[in-house]
Formats: C-alpha cells, sequence, structure tokens
C-alpha cells in the first residue's frame, strides 16, 4: 500500500498512472488499495473501474477474478448464480474491502472527493447482505457487519443504516460499529447511532469478560460519553474476579473513573491491588495513568510513590520514549501524566517528600503550544477558579 503525501510530484504521477494501467490489465487487483491517486481525475478512473467490476455480476470469471484469492475450499461456492453473494458462508466478501478503501480515500481528501456511482452500487450490495444476514442466509463476523453501516454513514446514509440496525446485535458488533462510527465523526457530535450501539453493549448481559469491558472503557474515554452503566458493571466484575480481571483492565477501569470524575465506586481498592500486584507487566504510561488515577481517588500508597519517582523508573522512562518516538503523541502524553502526578503528590502527599521537578517543562509547553488536555478534574478547578478571581484567560 502506497501513500504518497509529499515529493515528488512526478513520481507520484507517473506511479499513479502506472497503476490504473495495471488495474486496466489485471482487473482481480485491489484496486482502491493500490494508491492513493493524486487527481480527481485518476481517483474518479479507479473508482469507475471498482465500480464496473462490482456491477459486471452476469460473468463468471470477472466475479472468480475478485474472489480468487480470498476462497477457502468450499464445495458448496457457486459462481454461476445470479447474485455476487456464495451460498459458502465461509467467502470472505472483497467488496466490504473497497468499502473500507474507499472511506479512507474520502478522508484523506477531507471528503472532498466522491463517486456517486461506485457509491450507488457499493450500498445496493451493502443492502442486500445486510438483508441476507438478517434472514439467516449468509454470516457476518463483526467488523465486516461494522464494515457496512461505516460505509453507509460515510456517504450519508444515516436514515437507512438506522433502519438496518439489528435489536439483536450482540457486544461486538455493536462495539466495532461504534468504534467505526466514533471515527468517521469530528468534533465529538455524536450521531445517534454511535450512542445507540454503545448503550446496546452496554445493556448486553452476556458481555461479562474483559475484552468487551476494555473496548467499552475505551470508547467512553476517547469518545467522552459517559455510560455510569459501563462502569457499574465493570466494578462489578473486578470485585468477583480480582484474581481472573488482567491489569489492563483495571488500568482502563481506574483511568475512565478519573476521566469522569466518579469518587466511591467499587472496585477502586481492588483495581489498586491488582495494579500493585502487576506493576512490573505494565508500561510507564498506563502505570502513571494509574497512579494519578489513585491518587485522584486517594488510595495512592507510599511504596508506589517510591517506586515512581526514583532514579530506575526515570530511567525507564526515557528508554519508554526514545522506544515510542515514532508514536508522536505517547511521549508528549507520558510527559503530561507525569507532570500531573508530579503535582498532585507534591499537593496531596506531601509527606512522601517528592520535589516539584516539571516547572521547566510546565513553561516550555506553556511557552509553545499551551496545555490542552482536560478531564473533569481540569474542568472542577477551571471552575472554581472562575468564581473566586473571575473568568480571565491569565488564570483558566
Amino acid at each position: 500500500f502506497l501513500d504518497f503525501n509529499h515529493e515528488p510530484v512526478t513520481f507520484v504521477s507517473a506511479l499513479s498512472k502506472r497503476a490504473i494501467e495495471l488495474a486496466e490489465m489485471d482487473r482481480s487487483i485491489d484496486l482502491m488499495s493500490t494508491i492513493q491517486p493524486k487527481t480527481f481525475a485518476e481517483q474518479n478512473k479507479l473508482s469507475q473501474l471498482v465500480t464496473g467490476l462490482l456491477q459486471n455480476q452476469d460473468s463468471k470469471s470477472e466475479v472468480e477474478g475478485i474472489f480468487r484469492d480470498y476462497l477457502d475450499d468450499d464445495n458448496a461456492t457457486d459462481f454461476t448464480d445470479d447474485s455476487i453473494f456464495s451460498s459458502g458462508p465461509f467467502l470472505k466478501r472483497k467488496f466490504l474491502v473497497f468499502a473500507k478503501e474507499y472511506i479512507n480515500l474520502r478522508r484523506r481528501t477531507f471528503w472532498h472527493f466522491s463517486h456517486p456511482e461506485f457509491e450507488q452500487t457499493m450500498t445496493g450490495l451493502i443492502l442486500q447482505l445486510l438483508q441476507d444476514y438478517d434472514n439467516k442466509k449468509t454470516v457476518l463476523v463483526p467488523k465486516d457487519y461494522a464494515k457496512c453501516f461505516a460505509f453507509l454513514l460515510s456517504i450519508g446514509y444515516e436514515n437507512e443504516a438506522e433502519r438496518q440496525l439489528s435489536p439483536n446485535m450482540n457486544a461486538l458488533e455493536c462495539i466495532g460499529l461504534a468504534k467505526l462510527n466514533l471515527r468517521l465523526q469530528t468534533h465529538f457530535e455524536f450521531h445517534p447511532i454511535f450512542t445507540t450501539c454503545m448503550r446496546m453493549a452496554a445493556s448486553d448481559e452476556f458481555w461479562n469478560n474483559s475484552r468487551v469491558a476494555k473496548e467499552l472503557l475505551n470508547l467512553m474515554i476517547s469518545s467522552g460519553l459517559y455510560l455510569p452503566v459501563v462502569l457499574e458493571r465493570v466494578s462489578k466484575i473486578i470485585c468477583e474476579f480480582p484474581n481472573d480481571v488482567s491489569v489492563i483492565l483495571a488500568e482502563r477501569f481506574l483511568w475512565a473513573c478519573f476521566t469522569f470524575g466518579v469518587e466511591g465506586i467499587k472496585g477502586i481498592e481492588e483495581s489498586a491491588r491488582i495494579i500493585t500486584r502487576n506493576s512490573r507487566e505494565m508500561h510507564p504510561l498506563p502505570l502513571l495513568e494509574s497512579a494519578l488515577a489513585l491518587c485522584f481517588q486517594g488510595c495512592l500508597d507510599r511504596e508506589t510513590v517510591a517506586k515512581t519517582f526514583c532514579v530506575e523508573f526515570l530511567d525507564e522512562v526515557d528508554r519508554y520514549i526514545k522506544a515510542t518516538h515514532y508514536i508522536s503523541l505517547i511521549p508528549r502524553r507520558l510527559r503530561d501524566v507525569f507532570m500531573e502526578l508530579n503535582r498532585a503528590v507534591c499537593l496531596d502527599m506531601p509527606e512522601a517528600n517528592v520535589p516539584w521537578f516539571h516547572e521547566k517543562y510546565c513553561t516550555e509547553v506553556a511557552a509553545i503550544e499551551g496545555y490542552r488536555r482536560e478531564t473533569y478534574l481540569h474542568s472542577e478547578v477551571a471552575q472554581v477558579l472562575e468564581d473566586v478571581v473571575g473568568k480571565s484567560s491569565h488564570f483558566i
């Protein structure tokens, strides 16, 4: 997969033209995944090729060309049917790959690019697939189920997508759809489908396991959508199965409580014990987030403070930052959390004698771009300051 965003323009242009030539010669090529063209003319050309390929369902060779590399040995597969869909449940539907790549293509062009004929053809295929799924004529794994709805939402078919929502979706299907739907949103303006899927997943009586709980917590944290029922159910899991719960789930639970300002909920103390038992398995960032969340809850112990504010741990943090420097957000996020933990320990646990050593970092960050991260705690502090000193940009 090639995705050129920079120079040289001449090379990119030549490669785009060659990709189109190859696509015309071998129509089984993964057209939408081959390259991101630079011009609308090239984008339209590739989209037209894929549209023609999907519309041509009468030719056995054409359809076989789409799925040649995506079939398991299944004697039930019959390409002579009038439909592009096979009776074989193991057929991996190549057109959903095209749907996903089309979404990615539109995102990279900031939603300016569109190909109406491709969208109409793909919509018809997806609606037929969803109908077959509802009638139990075919099998859809959760990620493919989510891709169908993501495509409909991305081209503005919100009403159609809502009509296709099944009340029998399981938790994983709801989560997959919510994750893809969230990526299509901007400025945290939740589409009703996102909140519906989150609430359906939260109310699923069969999701008492760490994977679903962790996914729901991550979605809550990343979206800012607060669902108390999720925290209550996760706290119940942690309290009932403390020896079976993963340290990742305990950390996500603590961080979600900190993010939404939830105090006094069951499971905090048990999560603290899980973190203490498994701290050696944790990377510096989740360990610091857990410590900050426990400090907010008033449950941070002196032993954890001593392990965190020592030369050995600082060396580990430096190594972690060097190892993750290519992921631009992680080093900055780690430094922010470490600074907040340092400040919280100095204010709330003065008996620990931890020095404040982030003054230079705070000054540099404020001078460059300001401090942007906001949680419930930040909002609460800002409100108190506003009540005391008035609304002034110098303080707030």
